[in-house]
Formats: structure tokens, C-alpha cells, sequence
């Protein structure tokens, strides 16, 4: 009946008769005070079963802290897992620095290992220039200049054929213009006798 009045008035406060161990919750109860126990703490004396509640109730605090930390902790670890079980992708300086690595270490003179690290240096400042820090930029830029290579080859392909077709129309002309008077001449002997 008291639950009913509470929903009824809209209130989230809920009264249940069971023990603590029977409603499933982990926490220690505190012992039945009394009126006399009641009225010696309000006038500011220490009983054994205030002391007790006091104590309870403080251990409770820190059960439920500890319950909290220890939640908060299986979070953190469970979301550590959830990051570690799928590494970052390597960034190009890494990648760079580790194949320059490898070609110095097979580098038989000091001249060979300063100019890897020439090349090295430029590489890096072309990425830098370029703002390509990840393999994932990289592939997209890689993508984005092949798309234009290809319209570029096809563009290029168009225009070498029309440029065959002109010069072919040019050597027509020089042709023409050089035979055009042995044309002209068999044109005008070509009714009379043999």
C-alpha cells in the first residue's frame, strides 16, 4: 500500500519487507536501534548498537566504492582489450625509418648509409609538404593521382590520335602541292595521240 502511494504521488522511493541476502542486494543491514537507543544518541551519547550502525554503514561506503572501482577497472581493462586486439595502423615516418634501418644495416660504405639518409630526409619532407602521415593518406593520394594519370592518358591518347591524323592531312598537302603540276600536265595530254 505504501508503494502505491509512493507511484501515486510520483515518487521513485520504494519500501521493500524482504532482508538485504533475499532482495539480492550486497550490502550489510544495521541492527534495530529502539526508541531508548534513538533518544540517548540524539541527546549525544555513544551506544554500542550506534557505534555499530555507524561502523555498518561506513563499511557499506566503502564496499560500494570498492564495487565502483572495481567496475570502473573491468571497464578500463575490457576497453584496453577492445584497443589492443586491433593495433593502429603504422604511420609512414615509421615505416620509412624501419626500411631505411634495414638498408643501412646492409650498406657496405659510410657513402651508401649518407645517401640513404639523404633520401630519407627528402622523403620526409615530401610527406611533411604533403601532410601524408598515414598509409591510409598515402593511398588515397596514390588513388587520387592515378585517377587523374588516367584521365590525363586518355586526354593524351585523343590528342596524339587527332595529331596523327593532322600530320597525316600536312604530308597529303606537301604531296598534292608537289605532284599537283605532273597532274596538271598528264590532264593536259591525256587526249592527244599516244
Amino acid at each position: 500500500m505504501v508503494n502505491a502511494k509512493f507511484e501515486e504521488k510520483g515518487l521513485i522511493c520504494r519500501i521493500d519487507h524482504r532482508a538485504y541476502e533475499r532482495q539480492g542486494v550486497d550490502i550489510v543491514p544495521t541492527v534495530h536501534e529502539g526508541v531508548a537507543v534513538r533518544q540517548m544518541e540524539a541527546k549525544g551519547m555513544t551506544t554500542d548498537k550506534g557505534d555499530l550502525n555507524r561502523w555498518i554503514k561506513k563499511s557499506n561506503s566503502l564496499l560500494r566504492d570498492i564495487r565502483r572501482k572495481i567496475a570502473d577497472l573491468t571497464n578500463w581493462i575490457l576497453e584496453m582489450k577492445e584497443e589492443l586486439s586491433s593495433p593502429p595502423p603504422p604511420n609512414l615516418v615509421e615505416l620509412l625509418s624501419d626500411f631505411y634501418a634495414a638498408r643501412n644495416a646492409s650498406a657496405w660504405s659510410n657513402k651508401a648509409k649518407v645517401g640513404n639518409l639523404k633520401y630519407f630526409s627528402k622523403a620526409i619532407n615530401f610527406l611533411t609538404e604533403n601532410q601524408l602521415f598515414s598509409l591510409e593518406d598515402l593511398e588515397t593520394r596514390i588513388a587520387q593521382h592515378s585517377d587523374k594519370l588516367a584521365a590525363a592518358k586518355a586526354s593524351m591518347k585523343a590528342k596524339s590520335s587527332r595529331k596523327k591524323e593532322l600530320e597525316d592531312l600536312l604530308r597529303y598537302a606537301d604531296l598534292y602541292r608537289e605532284l599537283k603540276s605532273v597532274y596538271d600536265e598528264l590532264q593536259g595530254i591525256k587526249w592527244k595521240s599516244k
